[in-house]
C-alpha cells in the first residue's frame, strides 16, 4: 500500500441538524469534532499499561503518535501510561490509546466505551463486531467547568494498522471504523457532561450502498487464495481470469521468499474502481492489504496488471510477522520486484548520489522522517535497504529486528554485529557500487534539467548548449534532439537546426510518426526561414500525405498557403 487514507467526513446531514433551532451543544460553524485534535497547542497522550506484555509496544505507539501529531502542529506532547498521569497531566488535553486503557477507570469514572469478543460498544450503540475501532472527542471530565480541554480517545494500537492510519482524520465527534473506513458517525450533546450523551439527530448509523454490495458478494477460490468479488460490480469471468493472475503473482513471491506453509490464507477483496474500492474500504489506493485480517484489496485495473509488489506484503507477514517500519514493509517488496515508475531502483540510487538526496539508514527508519521524504525517495531508497539487507544476512536472520516492537537503527546493526556509524558507511559503499551503470542515464538527465531551466528563461543559447551535452550521452534521443532543433530556430540558427531534423527523419522516428509529422513541419518552417521556399513547401507537402496528428495537416495548409516567419517562434 501507498497511500495513507486521511479522509475527513462532514455529513451535511450533520450540520444542518446542528444549525436546527434547539439543536444541543456548541455552534456547527465551532464543532469540528475530531479534528480539533490537529489544532491543539498541548496534549497529553496515555497509553495502556496493560497487559505488562505489551506495555513497551503501547508506549512505542504512544510516541509514533505523538511525533506524528507535533511534526502537523508544533504541539508540545507528553507521553504517559494509564497509571502514572499525574494532576498536571490530567489538566491537559488528554488522548486516550487503547481499548484496555484504564486512565478514566483509575479516577472513579465510568468510561463510555468498552470491546468484548463480540461487540464494540460506545455508550449506548453497539456494533456486533469486535474488530471494529473507536474514535471520540469530548469535554474532558478532568478540567473545571468553564475549562475547554478536551479528552480525546483512539482504541486502536495496531502497528500493521496503524502505519497507514496514524491517527483518523474525522469531522463528527464519534466514529466507528472498519479498519480504514467510517462506517458509523455521529455528534455528541456537549452540554451533557460525563459521560457523554449522542445527539441522536447528527448521525450516520448505516449506509445502505454498502450493505447492498456486501451482501451480493461472491467468492472463488484458487490454493491459498480466495476471490471475493460482487458480481453485478465486476463480471464472474473477470473475477476468474484475475484470481488466475494473482495466483501466479503469489507463486512467484513464494519463489522469492520462501513457501508460508498450509495455514497460509489470503482473502483477496475485487472492487470495479478506485471511487467504488475508497467507499468500501477507506483507501483509494488501486492494492493495499490489511495483514492483521489475512485480507489484500484491489481495483480491477491494478489486479490485471502483472506487478507482485502488493503480493509480497501478506505472505512476509506470515513469514516474518508483523513490522512498525515502513521502510522494511515496503522495501521488502521494492526488494522483490525491484522497480520504480518502470525504471530500476539504481537507477533512483544515481539520481539521490548525484543530487546528494540519499536518505541515510536512520531516515528510513524514522517514520515521520521517513513520512516526510518524497515517493520515489523513499521507496527507491527503502527498497535498496532491503535488497542490501537479504544479501547481506538473510530475511531469518533480520526476523527479529524486523518485527520488533522499534525496528530502530542500533538493533538492527545489533543483528549483524555492527555499529549504527558503521553499518551506515557499508550501505553507502554498496549503494556507490550499484549506480556506476546509470551514470550516463543521470548526466543526460541532468543536462535535460538544465535545458528545461534555460529555456524557461528564454536563455536559448545555453538551452541549446545542454542539449548538446544531452546527446552526448544518449546520442539515439530523437526527441531530445527534435528539441534541440526547434531551440536552434528560436537564436537563428536555422541551418544547424535543418541538420539535426534531417538526422531525426534519417533516423528511423517511425514514417507515419508523431515525431517524423512533427520533424517534417518544422524543418519547412525552418527552410522558409532560410528563404528557401520550394523546400519548404515539398516539407509541407510530405505532411500531408502522412496522417493527421495534433492538427499537424492545418499547419501544413497554413504553411503552403504563407511562408512561415521568425516572429511566429514561440
Amino acid at each position: 500500500m501507498k497511500q495513507t487514507p486521511t479522509h475527513i467526513f462532514l455529513l451535511a446531514a450533520m450540520v444542518g441538524a446542528l444549525l436546527a433551532p434547539g439543536a444541543p451543544g456548541r455552534a456547527a460553524v465551532d464543532d469540528i469534532g475530531m479534528l480539533e485534535l490537529y489544532e491543539l497547542k498541548t496534549l497529553t497522550v496515555v497509553y495502556p499499561s496493560s497487559p505488562a506484555s505489551r506495555k513497551d509496544s503501547n508506549r512505542i505507539s504512544a510516541q509514533n503518535r505523538a511525533a506524528f501529531l507535533s511534526a502537523g502542529s508544533n504541539a508540545v506532547i507528553r507521553i504517559v501510561s494509564d497509571t502514572e498521569a499525574s494532576k498536571s497531566d490530567l489538566g491537559d488535553n488528554l488522548l486516550l490509546l487503547g481499548w484496555s486503557n484504564r486512565l478514566v477507570e483509575n479516577h472513579g469514572l465510568r468510561p463510555p466505551y468498552g470491546k468484548s469478543s463480540t461487540t464494540v460498544r460506545f455508550i449506548d450503540y453497539v456494533e456486533q463486531d469486535p474488530d471494529l475501532d473507536l474514535m471520540f472527542i469530548c469535554k474532558s471530565p478532568f478540567a473545571p467547568e468553564d475549562d475547554p480541554r478536551s479528552l480525546f480517545f483512539w482504541s486502536r494500537i495496531d502497528r500493521e494498522r496503524d502505519r497507514f492510519m496514524t491517527m483518523p482524520r474525522v469531522g463528527s465527534d464519534w466514529a466507528i471504523y472498519s479498519d480504514y473506513t467510517v462506517i458509523a458517525q455521529g455528534m455528541l450533546d456537549h452540554a451533557a457532561g460525563w459521560p457523554p450523551k449522542r445527539d441522536l439527530i447528527a448521525e450516520k448509523l448505516d449506509d445502505p450502498d454498502i450493505k447492498a454490495y456486501v451482501r451480493d458478494r461472491q467468492s472463488i477460490e484458487s490454493g491459498p487464495l480466495r476471490l471475493i468479488f460482487n458480481p453485478n460490480m465486476v463480471p464472474r469471468e473477470t473475477a476468474a481470469e484475475i484470481l488466475k493472475i494473482r495466483r501466479r503473482a503469489h507463486d512467484q513471491v513464494v519463489q522469492a521468499l520462501g513457501d508460508p506453509g498450509a495455514g497460509f490464507k489470503l482473502d483477496l477483496y475485487i472492487y470495479d474502481d478506485e471511487e467504488t474500492k475508497l467507499k468500501l474500504t477507506g483507501v483509494k489506493a488501486g492494492a493495499h492489504s490489511v495483514l492483521g485480517a489475512g485480507e489484500m484489496h484491489m481495483t480491477v485495473r491494478f489486479a490485471r496488471s502483472s506487478s507482485i509488489h502488493e503480493d509480497v506484503h501478506p505472505v512476509a507477514g506470515h513469514l516474518l510477522g508483523p513490522t512498525a517500519s515502513t521502510a522494511a514493509y515496503e522495501g521488502l517488496a521494492y526488494a522483490v520486484e525491484p522497480v520504480l515508475l518502470d525504471q530500476p531502483l539504481t537507477y533512483y540510487a544515481a539520481m539521490m548520489i548525484n543530487e546528494d538526496s540519499m536518505p541515510s539508514i536512520a531516515d528510513l527508519l524514522d517514520e515521520e522522517r521517513f513520512r516526510k521524504l518524497p515517493n520515489a525517495r523513499r521507496f527507491a531508497a527503502s527498497g535498496l535497504l532491503m535488497t542490501w539487507l537479504r544479501d547481506l544476512a538473510g530475511l531469518k536472520k533480520l526476523t527479529n529486528w524486523y518485527t520488533a516492537p522499534d525496528p530502530n537503527p542500533d538493533r538492527l546493526a545489533a543483528v549483524l554485529g555492527s555499529d549504527a556509524g558503521r553499518l551506515e558507511m557499508r550501505f553507502r559503499k554498496w549503494i556507490m557500487g550499484q549506480t556506476e551503470a546509470h551514470s550516463g542515464d543521470i548526466s543526460f538527465n541532468t543536462a535535460l534539467g538544465e535545458a528545461k531551466a534555460h529555456h524557461i528563461k528564454g536563455e536559448y543559447d545555453l538551452a541549446a548548449a545542454a542539449l548538446v551535452r544531452a546527446l552526448t550521452y544518449k546520442p539515439d534521443d530523437l526527441q531530445t534532439r527534435f528539441n534541440l532543433a526547434t531551440t536552434r530556430m528560436k537564436t537563428g540558427a536555422y541551418r544547424e537546426a535543418t541538420e539535426e531534423l534531417r538526422k531525426i527523419l534519417d533516423g528511423g522516428a517511425g514514417r507515419t510518426g508523431a515525431l517524423t509529422v512533427h520533424a517534417l513541419l518544422q524543418l519547412g518552417r525552418a527552410y522558409d526561414l532560410l528563404d528557401r521556399r520550394d523546400d519548404a513547401l515539398a516539407a509541407y507537402r510530405q505532411v500531408l500525405e502522412l496522417p493527421n496528428r495534433y492538427h499537424s495537416h492545418i499547419s501544413a495548409r497554413e504553411g503552403l498557403d504563407t511562408p512561415f516567419t521568425a516572429d511566429r517562434l514561440d
